[in-house]
């Protein structure tokens, strides 16, 4: 947990961006590590984190930001969160998301990726599919030439969260490698929209 919440303290310096975990995500639900993973298999799917990033976090990045104007929202995932990030940004709805990423995704499919409407980061690990069924069917969307893809042949699925052992030298390159590709990313919000 503590990878991730650096991952995000680093995201955090680059840009002015406010980093929220929808309260169903592990981060949010560890103040009971005994129920943890029972609630977050219970609670957190498609349904309630796109309610909970509509309803408890957009509010909070607005009074956070303190009269700044919000442009664009990107939504960031790791294993389960990149999912997430497909699911909530294929929903229909008039709330959209400016660009989505994840690193080492989970269950991340061609389907999935059909019925997004932003641009997408997938960087998906050794233990994970690659990501050509997914920028397949990316390529034929509109903002295909802002979508981006990495793979990290050499990572463990997890090599940017908890399962990543950053005292290895090439974990360690690989991790401020996708950091530095999620920053000039997000980075771009603006131009996608």
């Amino acid at each position: 947990m503590l990878k991730t919440l650096s991952i995000c303290d680093a995201h955090f310096r680059f840009m002015f961006f406010a980093i929220a975990f929808p309260p169903c995500s592990p981060c949010a639900l560890l103040n009971n590590k005994e129920t943890t993973m029972c609630r977050w298999g219970k609670e957190c799917e498609l349904k309630n984190t796109n309610t909970d990033i509509r309803e408890a976090v957009v509010p909070f990045i607005r009074k956070f930001s303190k009269g700044v104007k919000m442009a664009s929202i990107g939504l960031l995932g790791f294993c389960w969160g990149g999912l997430m990030c497909f699911g909530c940004a294929g929903l229909d709805q008039t709330f959209t998301y400016s660009a989505i990423g994840t690193i080492h995704g989970a269950k991340l499919t061609g389907q999935l990726a059909s019925k997004i409407k932003c641009p997408a980061m997938v960087c998906p690990s050794k233990d994970d599919p690659p990501f050509d069924d997914i920028k397949k069917v990316l390529d034929t969307k509109p903002f295909s030439k802002h979508c981006v893809y990495h793979n990290f042949t050499e990572q463990i699925h997890g090599f940017c969260a908890a399962r990543g052992d950053w005292t290895k030298k090439e974990t360690k390159a690989d991790v401020d490698k996708a950091l530095g590709m999620m920053i000039e990313f997000f980075g771009k919000m603006a131009d996608y929209e």
